[in-house]
Parts: structure tokens; C-alpha cells; sequence
């Protein structure tokens, strides 16, 4: 812009000298002049206008751009949230149905050493002469689930 407005400024000065020289008395040559610097003056705030306008107009367009630049990359991040949102329940729909496979195992697992230990016991408590009744079945199994359960325990700490 300051290139453009230096080269009107000569312009001008180079009209206005060639009226300048033309007039022979003084007073004709002051009027001319002033009448060249009122015109300059003009210029200059045209200019100055001018100036003030593009740079309104070049921030305006810069403003929308960095708007439509926020706007893309918001979107961009709320795709790649969306994509991450889908990833983590898509594994932790896996890590459940592991975790429910695990717990089914454990439970037949568990259901199993219940059953043998149970069977051990009462082959144990038979082959020892003791009748074997609801009661002593029922025992049996609780202290069976609190030797489990104090296992499956020290095995968390570990």
C-alpha cells in the first residue's frame, strides 16, 4: 500500500509542477501551491482511506478464515473423539464378555473342586464310620467354601 501511495504522490507532484511553473507572478504561483498541496493532502487521506478499508477487509477475511479453520478443527477432533469413544466401547465390551468368561470358568472351576472335595469327604467320613446326614453334608460344604474363599483371597494379594 505504501508503494502504491508514493507512486500517486508523484503523480500528483508531477502534475501540479508542471502548473506550478506556468504561472509568472508569485501570488499565481502560491495559489497553485497551495491549490497542489490541498490536493496532496486529499491524496494522502484518500490513500489513508483506502488503506484503512483493505485492512478491514483483510482482517475480516483473515477472522472468517481462522472461524473456518476453528470450525474444521473442531470437527476433526469431535471425529477422532467419536472414532476413540467407539474404540474404548468396543473394548470394554470385550474385556466383559472376558471377564464373564473368566468368571463362568472360575465358577465351574470352583463348582468342581467343591463337588470333588465334597465327595472326598464324604468318602473320607464313610470309610471313618460316620453316618452321613443332611447336616453333616451341609457343614461340610461351608467349611469346603470358606477353605475356597480363603484361598481365591491370599491369591488377590499375591
Amino acid at each position: 500500500m505504501k508503494f502504491s501511495r508514493a507512486i500517486a504522490i508523484l503523480a500528483v507532484l508531477a502534475i501540479a509542477g508542471s502548473a506550478i511553473a506556468a504561472p509568472a507572478d508569485v501570488n499565481a504561483a502560491v495559489g497553485v501551491n497551495a491549490l497542489v498541496n490541498a490536493k496532496v493532502d486529499a491524496v494522502v487521506k484518500l490513500l489513508a482511506a483506502i488503506d484503512v478499508n483493505v485492512r478491514a477487509d483483510i482482517l475480516a477475511n483473515i477472522n472468517v478464515d481462522i472461524a473456518a479453520d476453528v470450525r474444521a478443527q473442531i470437527e476433526v477432533t469431535a471425529a477422532v473423539v467419536a472414532r476413540i469413544v467407539a474404540d474404548i466401547h468396543v473394548a470394554l465390551d470385550a474385556f466383559i464378555a472376558a471377564i464373564v468368561k473368566i468368571d463362568a470358568n472360575v465358577n465351574a472351576a470352583v463348582l468342581a473342586e467343591i463337588r470333588a472335595n465334597i465327595a472326598a469327604l464324604v468318602a473320607a467320613r464313610i470309610q471313618a464310620g460316620v453316618t452321613i446326614t443332611a447336616e453333616v453334608l451341609v457343614r461340610l460344604v461351608a467349611e469346603i467354601k470358606a477353605d475356597i474363599k480363603a484361598r481365591v483371597e491370599a491369591a488377590v494379594r499375591a
